[in-house]
């Protein structure tokens, strides 16, 4: 389970497996209900490679895993997770058109979210409604961490987040 991660283009090393305001309501839920089931169908890892990938995080200052063997999890799945950020994210009512955000951040070693950020921007670019999503973001609570080779290891991901 996990969200959509970082694409492994960017990816400048590797780990040896061994083989191995005011919301929308209906609209913002449905949409981020449709996009994380839609992510349930996507592979993260392939079997057939042999690495799991990483590469440095200039917001985290570490090096992040981009692709690995066992994704974190959000506690409750991906449910809960869409009822958290419907209950969660809250955005300026000046916002309502549609927009699509890309929200990046890391899961540590620990579970905990940390190196949040809308992905290409820095924050003094953020929108209002950007910054809420942030803000949302950082009040996630720790989920389950991701895996490479039976090592637990932080992973980036980015959240397609469509109003």
């Amino acid at each position: 389970m996990g969200l959509l991660p970082a694409a492994g283009s960017n990816s400048v090393g590797s780990v040896d497996r061994g083989g191995e305001g005011v919301g929308v309501g209906g609209t913002l839920k449905l949409t981020i209900i449709a996009i994380l089931t839609t992510l349930l169908h996507v592979g993260y890892g392939n079997a057939n490679t042999k690495a799991c990938l990483y590469q440095f995080d200039t917001l985290a200052g570490m090096n992040v895993f981009t692709q690995v063997d066992h994704m974190p999890e959000y506690p409750g799945g991906q449910v809960a997770l869409a009822k958290f950020l419907v209950k969660n994210f809250r955005y300026p009512e000046q916002e309502l058109s549609q927009f699509t955000f890309f929200c990046r951040f890391v899961i540590d070693t620990t579970g905990k979210v940390i190196a949040v950020g809308i992905l290409n921007k820095s924050p003094a670019d953020y929108s209002p409604a950007e910054r809420v999503l942030v803000k949302a973001v950082n009040k996630m609570p720790r989920w389950k961490p991701g895996s490479c080779a039976g090592r637990i290891v932080p992973v980036l991901f980015v959240l397609p987040l469509r109003l």
